[in-house]
């Protein structure tokens, strides 16, 4: 057995120091070159079900006897955005907190039955959103705007996002058989990412909320140009893989050939 000589123990010590080097240098940028990786689990799945079954209990929903469904989910619209325009850095200072785009999402629904409830947790613990799918024809009442608005801006006192603190964007009304739902949308002051904002959603159903979202808006001029890439993208990459693919049957060709004139 040779014994190591000196040019060899160099070598040895130079690949520590390389791998050392190269383990501080992930270390220290690996959290900023991937957000995923700070994600913050204050609550997992299991304990998201359990407050938002309290939430539901507390708005007087009946969920016994439904089948539960659940998953991890991320905005991706939003998370691109930030990343883009904001840079890694920064977006991942603000995911979990200023802009929730990490997303427990649960659902209580029943086999052929089209009323069901759903509620988005954050894995810091915050509520996102819920909603509470009715039948069209369940009955409720015709308010005016400025009656179902007032119910919509209780609600989100309720949540501490006091009426000074929004803009509001738009008023959006249903009419159903025996009622009329309204949906709002308001801006939150001083929030913004770029050009992107952060948007709170409401619905009322006849006269009661059945439906919440806090959300990062991104400009629809930007989602646009982000979709006509990715179809470059793709049409680029449909092209690589019908290249490869002819790649394949040429090496191919030539193996067979080579192993007819035994010259593998």
């Amino acid at each position: 057995m040779d014994r190591l000589d000196r040019r060899d123990i160099r070598f040895v010590f130079v690949c520590l120091l390389v791998i050392a080097a190269g383990a501080a240098v992930t270390a220290s940028l690996f959290r900023r070159a991937f957000p995923e990786a700070s994600i913050e689990f204050r609550v997992n799945r299991g304990q998201a079900r359990v407050l938002a079954e309290k939430l539901l209990a507390e708005r007087g929903r009946d969920i016994a006897g439904a089948r539960f469904a659940g998953q991890f989910a991320v905005d991706d619209t939003a998370k691109v955005y930030l990343e883009r325009e904001l840079g890694l850095e920064r977006a991942g200072s603000i995911y979990g907190r200023d802009a929730k785009i990490w997303q427990w999402q649960m659902r209580w629904f029943r086999s052929g039955v089209k009323e069901e409830e759903r509620v988005t947790i954050s894995p810091l613990g915050d509520l996102i959103a819920f909603q509470s799918v009715v039948k069209e024809s369940a009955p409720g009442e015709r308010l005016t705007q400025d009656q179902a608005r007032a119910i919509a801006l209780e609600f989100l006192a309720s949540r501490g996002l006091a009426e000074a603190a929004l803009a509001p964007i738009e008023a959006t009304p249903a009419t159903r058989p025996n009622r009329t739902d309204w949906s709002f949308v308001d801006e939150k002051a001083g929030a913004r990412f770029g050009d992107a904002t952060v948007r709170y959603s409401t619905t009322v159903s006849g006269n009661r909320v059945t439906g919440y979202q806090e959300f990062v808006h991104v400009p629809q001029a930007w989602t646009r140009d982000y979709d006509r890439l990715r179809s470059k993208n793709e049409a680029a990459g449909q092209v690589a893989t019908f290249g490869l693919f002819l790649t394949i049957l040429a090496m191919l060709a030539v193996l067979v050939a080579k192993i007819v004139r035994k010259d593998v």
